[in-house]
């Protein structure tokens, strides 16, 4: 049994309606993660999400949407529906360092889909292979049919303004947005994100104090299906925290991911969960983060914002 400690905070300034998003449980759709999500969960994941209406464009509860391609619809405190996230933006700590890493498509990536397996508040996606080789301007999409693959957002850009100052940072060759940033000594932070056609949008939130005693045990050798217990010591202060599950790396197909309110304290995810992580050599663990979360739904596809920690996830047997 193994100790991660996870500290994760976030907040949104927005609240406008829902729409292509998840609460906390995440039911029907598994994060992935971000900083330990890619597409699906990035460096983490993964490899789900207020109300009122405004016409103008202020922030805070006051912010509206525009009809047709510029509309956006921000809610606090939901992960996005993993099948319908065009993309993630992470102000994450990990190792000491602190970092944006973002990326956003024009559309749901190839690689995301309907959950292979939904057992609330966890998930499974796993992918189904091409029966033939797709053409050389094709790619594998999620359910096995060859089609067009979807590019990220050359002139999409992601702002972090905090008291140690204001970096802006644009896709790179891959379409990784990423920048290594200086932390604020009072721990808050504002992202503006801009994706035409769609509006801006800006989410505002502090780094929290650590989250501590986490614990993680895999309740089998590796190998033979078995549960496994995640545990950690709640800070009730409304966040969240999300799991991104890795496959074995003999076979890196798919992944997990589970996602709670941070109240809840304890998990344990189902042998079914886990089962197809395990191949070919036992199940390696992954990563947890601790967040306020904020979800951003555009014309083509959910944004997920993230601020906070992120640890990696060693199994114990």
């Amino acid at each position: 049994m193994h100790r991660i400690s996870i500290a994760l905070v976030l907040s949104c300034i927005i609240i406008v309606g829902l729409s292509g998003c998840q609460g906390r449980s995440g039911e029907g759709e598994g994060s992935g993660e971000g900083s330990g999500e890619g597409e699906g969960e990035g460096s983490g994941e993964g490899e789900g999400e207020g109300s009122g209406e405004g016409s103008g464009e202020g922030e805070g509860e006051g912010e509206g949407e525009r009809e047709g391609e510029g509309a956006v619809t921000v809610v606090e405190g939901v992960f996005c529906d993993t099948a319908q996230r065009r993309g993630f933006v992470n102000v994450v700590e990990e190792f000491g360092t602190l970092r944006l890493d973002a990326r956003i498509d024009a559309a749901v990536p190839n690689t995301l889909g309907t959950a292979s397996l939904a057992e609330s508040p966890c998930a499974n996606y796993t992918p189904t292979s091409c029966a033939t080789a797709c053409a050389s301007d094709e790619v594998c999409g999620y359910d096995g049919t060859c089609e067009a693959p979807v590019e990220a957002v050359a002139n999409a850009s992601v702002t972090v303004r905090s008291a140690a100052g204001s970096v802006t940072a644009t896709p790179n060759s891959s379409g990784r947005i990423e920048a290594e940033l200086v932390a604020a000594e009072n721990g808050a932070y504002i992202i503006e994100v801009s994706v035409p056609p769609a509006r801006p949008f800006t989410f505002a939130a502090s780094m929290p104090v650590p989250l501590t005693e986490v614990t993680f045990a895999d309740n089998g050798d590796g190998l033979e299906p078995a549960t496994v217990d995640f545990a950690w010591d709640a800070a009730n202060d409304g966040a969240a925290v999300h799991l991104f599950l890795k496959p074995n790396h003999h076979r890196p197909v798919g992944f997990s991911e589970c996602r709670f309110d941070d109240s809840v304290s304890a998990h344990q995810t189902s042998a079914a969960m886990i089962r197809p992580l395990r191949f070919v050599t036992g199940f390696e663990g992954g990563t947890a983060t601790r967040a306020h979360v904020a979800a951003a739904t555009t014309a083509t596809g959910c944004i997920e914002v993230r601020i906070g920690t992120a640890t990696l996830i060693e199994p114990g047997f």
